[in-house]
């Protein structure tokens, strides 16, 4: 039986009382054995267990109450697991801390080290005919959604092919030539895109070449397979979790992701060092990637002093308020600061 304290609802008395199972039924009664009230089991409401607040259970307009919790999770096992959770939670707020801290550490890591070391291996094993279909649909995507056709004369794209031609032998890479604001691409499959806005912003062979071995370094490091990879890998574990079916856009939408032209940090400046390597066994300056990029840095900049309604300047031939509403190649990558720290020290190295 359980001591505890008996109200019947009908005034603001509360007396002594005691409550009793028999059979599937709980009954309430005084001390001298009177029964004050009684219920079906099922139809008694218990209180959550939450510390050691009292338990109150309602019979109808009849409350009986008690300190007794732990009786009351016996009596009532099986039945209150919400209650009895939150009590154990409550008991081990420690405990469950610790948990939670690990908890998002784990996750930390695996976002941070383990799904991109896993997403490295798989992009480096992947089968060419699958790495080749994903390069040509990347690049159907992009034509439909952001890219047109190239203006440049035939002169020029010739001229453009005859300038890397001795850099891509033995290569399986193709170029390709789209209109669009200063940029160049590197799709998964070896291919180079490069925009007329970034033809006609170079001003030297050499620039041309540092830019093309740039996105060589994409393509020979899989930096665009990789992040896909990672994309995907997270999107099958928030399935996984939430069971919410439109986290698997992402496993449809790969070559998508090309369209942020989103690489990493760490990516950007591993391409770099391949373009100064490159670069340097071929006897080129590598100043000339520095000046390249400060170009570009400086035609992004000056393209977000310009107001968007008015083309007078226009010179890419480019939609400029595309510019704004896709996602901004420059702004994705290390600050045009760190790269220049890099390429220094790269060349103070040199020159030792």
């Amino acid at each position: 039986m359980l001591e505890g304290k008996f109200a019947d609802g009908q005034d603001s008395s509360i007396i002594a009382a005691w409550l009793r199972r028999e059979n599937d039924r709980l009954v309430v009664v005084d001390p001298d054995g009177r029964i004050l009230t009684q219920s079906p089991m099922a139809a008694v409401v218990v209180s959550s267990r939450l510390g050691n607040t009292p338990r109150t259970l309602a019979f109808s307009e009849a409350v009986f109450e008690t300190d007794d919790n732990d009786a009351v999770d016996r009596l009532f096992a099986g039945s209150n697991r919400v209650g009895a959770l939150l009590h154990r939670l409550e008991s081990h707020l420690v405990s469950v801390a610790i948990a939670a801290v690990m908890t998002l550490g784990c996750i930390y890591w695996a976002v941070t080290a383990g799904i991109p070391a896993a997403a490295s291996h798989i992009a480096f094993a992947l089968p060419a005919e699958v790495v080749n279909q994903i390069g040509a649909s990347s690049l159907d995507l992009l034509d439909e959604l952001q890219l047109e056709p190239t203006e440049l004369s035939e002169l020029e794209l010739a001229h453009v092919r005859a300038v890397l031609a001795p850099h891509f032998l033995g290569r399986e890479h193709s170029l390709h030539f789209r209109k669009w604001w200063p940029n160049a691409l590197a799709l998964p499959n070896g291919s180079i895109v490069f925009t007329d806005g970034l033809v006609d912003l170079i001003e030297s062979d050499e620039e041309l070449i540092a830019v093309a071995y740039h996105e060589l370094g994409h393509v020979e490091n899989r930096h665009f397979l990789r992040s896909s990879i990672q994309a995907s890998t997270i999107g099958i574990a928030l399935f996984l979790i939430t069971g919410d079916v439109t986290n698997m856009d992402l496993l449809v939408t790969v070559p998508a992701l090309l369209a942020n032209f989103a690489y990493s940090r760490e990516a950007e400046l591993e391409a770099d060092r391949y373009a100064m390597d490159a670069m340097s066994a071929n006897g080129i300056d590598i100043a000339h990637l520095k000046n390249i990029l400060l170009k570009l840095e400086r035609h992004a900049g000056a393209f977000d002093d310009t107001d968007e309604t008015d083309d007078s300047d226009n010179t890419t031939g480019v939609d400029e308020s595309l510019f704004s509403k896709t996602s901004r190649y420059l702004s994705t990558h290390p600050s045009t600061a760190e790269r220049m720290e890099l390429i220094d020290a790269y060349m103070a190295a040199q020159n030792q």
